[in-house]
């Protein structure tokens, strides 16, 4: 009789935790598509900004809040070089950046608490508040 309770309440756990793992995600479509609208919009500035040495100057007073943004809501560092002269010293500078932003979605994207507080955070610094 004890084995089966035993082999009743390994069950049970079991069907729990595969439940708790089995749960699909559900991405915030809306943050995501801000997000992933924020990064192009980086890129293609990027993409304009090039020289023929690869030196990416961009349009400050818009691509400063951008990358800005990113940078604060993903918290990471930013590679960018600020001051007389706005811009990544080549494109591959930026990719790195891009790259972080990018990963730092894919692990997070799942979590509705981290996702809720960069949504937030997302608004305020593109209200500039």
């Amino acid at each position: 009789m004890r084995t089966l309770t035993n082999i009743s309440i390994c069950f049970f756990l079991f069907g729990i935790f595969s439940s708790c793992a089995n749960q699909e995600c559900k991405e915030d479509l809306s943050f995501k598509t801000k997000f992933y609208t924020l990064v192009d919009s980086v890129e293609e500035a990027c993409e304009k900004g090039r020289d023929n040495r690869n030196v990416i100057g961009l349009d400050a007073e818009e691509q400063v809040q951008n990358i800005d943004c990113l940078s604060e809501v993903t918290r990471t560092s930013t590679n960018v070089t600020y001051g007389y002269y706005f811009g990544y010293k080549n494109y591959d500078i930026f990719l790195e950046d891009k790259a972080q932003w990018i990963d730092w979605y894919k692990t997070n994207s799942c979590n509705s608490v981290i996702i809720e507080q960069a949504a937030l955070e997302l608004d305020k610094c593109q209200n500039n508040e």
